[in-house]
């Protein structure tokens, strides 16, 4: 990126920015493997906060040390919830042709659940697998059976719920991955904390190979320097309740919808999605190139023709 760009995007971040008492939690989905949380947690030290570990429950069953480092953290204070049991898109993302979908889900959770608090855990927030419902239609009936099990529940990469009553609350969750340009993600905080009192949620997976430990502690820097206090999902859903904070948005019915998908990818991706933008319109100007001189030339040998 040119120095001028920076510059540019420096005086936005300058200007949108206030000072305001804002949380920011950062969620580790999938706890993947013993290297992946580890990494994680040394960022956490290093920067002196607590994280949440999103634990795929399934994924404890065969390995005790991860088990027994995750519970060194749980006493450290950070938190660990539940991903499900399986993850499987079977049951929590595809739809099946049946009425027995909302059963498979709460086995699956309940399933979690066991292993979880068997294994020491105390399991308090739901981190939906795949971020978002398939079905605008079952929203409500699959809030309130989470919310049986459990006081606050992730969804949509920015809802969260604690009863269908109350709809969703919406906080600015964004993916952090190798190829999300960190001064669109800097950008994205601060338009948040332009809005006043925000809760930001910073989606890891450390698991994957995209992504990126020091461009972690580079947001966790840069919002440390913004004021931000960084807490647990827990702890900060407890700490919106307490607050009635009126600034965070009520979702109303709608989950994350297409268009905020397709916002979310231009401008995450915007630099990728400019440059493919640009060899559209160089190669319509090539075809309109050819396709004009074949019209020309068409023209031409018929005027011959006629001629002839």
């Amino acid at each position: 990126m040119s120095k001028k760009i920076k510059i540019i995007f420096f005086i936005h971040i300058c200007c949108l920015t206030i000072w305001s008492e804002s949380i920011m939690t950062i969620i580790d989905d999938d706890a993947a493997n013993l290297q992946a949380i580890e990494s994680i947690k040394q960022i956490a030290d290093r920067q002196n906060i607590k994280v949440t570990f999103g634990v795929i429950a399934r994924s404890l069953e065969d390995n005790p040390d991860k088990t027994t480092r995750l519970l060194e953290y749980q006493k450290e204070g950070h938190e660990i919830a539940s991903h499900s049991y399986s993850h499987l898109p079977s049951i929590w993302s595809r739809r099946k042709n049946n009425d027995n979908f909302l059963l498979e889900m709460e086995d699956d959770l309940i399933k979690a659940d066991n292993v979880l608090k068997n294994a020491g855990f105390h399991p308090t927030a739901f981190i939906y697998p795949y971020g978002k419902f398939s079905g605008s239609e079952y929203r409500s009936s699959i809030i309130d059976m989470v919310q049986k099990h459990y006081p606050v529940a992730f969804n949509s990469r920015g809802g969260f719920n604690h009863s269908s009553d109350t709809c969703f609350g919406y906080v600015g969750r964004f993916p952090m991955r190798s190829h999300n340009h960190l001064s669109i993600l800097k950008l994205k905080i601060a338009i948040s904390l332009r809005k006043g009192d925000s809760w930001i949620v910073i989606l890891t997976h450390s698991g994957m190979s995209n992504f990126s430990k020091g461009d972690l502690e580079e947001i966790i820097e840069f919002s440390k320097k913004k004021g931000i206090i960084f807490m647990t999902a827990t702890e900060a859903f407890h700490y919106w309740q307490k607050r009635d904070w009126k600034s965070i948005p009520n979702n109303g019915l709608q989950d994350f919808t297409l268009f905020d998908e397709a916002m979310d990818f231009f401008i995450l991706h915007c630099f990728f999605v400019l440059f493919t933008i640009l060899i559209l319109a160089i190669s319509c100007c090539i075809a309109y190139h050819f396709i004009k001189k074949y019209l020309k030339t068409n023209v031409s040998s018929g005027k011959t023709t006629v001629k002839d």
